[in-house]
């Protein structure tokens, strides 16, 4: 992009971004089953995962204390970011991470947050 964010004309090339936190983070996504690129695993039943509770602890079973300890990221930052549904997930998550592991957040990222579930056409139990 141009200094004032307008396209430049063809033809384009990659550039090294020297804005980039790429090679300074750890980057883990995790999806709930059905979601992105999370799948079940065959021979596992894609509905078991999705009702809200099970949707809501997807991240619970993801071993963040083990993830932590494999790869030495005990004193890292941590942000947890949600996007739409994975808001709520993600203020869920760090509550928990906090008292299953005593992990503590730097932060949470709420992307286009969910705020009225009765107006989301969403069924509640």
């Amino acid at each position: 992009m141009g200094d004032a964010g307008a396209l430049l004309p063809p033809p384009y090339k990659l550039v090294d971004n020297e804005y980039s936190l790429l090679d300074m983070t750890d980057l883990v996504f995790i999806d709930p089953v059905s979601t992105g690129y999370s799948r079940a695993v065959p021979g596992e039943a894609p509905k078991q995962f999705h009702g809200i509770e099970e949707r809501y602890t997807v991240g619970r079973r993801f071993s963040f204390g083990l993830y932590a300890t494999r790869n030495k990221r005990w004193t890292s930052p941590k942000f947890l970011a949600g996007e739409s549904y994975g808001t709520t997930r993600a203020a869920g998550l760090s509550g928990y991470l906090q008292q299953r592991y005593g992990m503590y957040l730097n932060g949470i990222i709420l992307i286009s947050s969910i705020l009225k579930f009765p107006d989301s056409g969403v069924r509640h139990r």
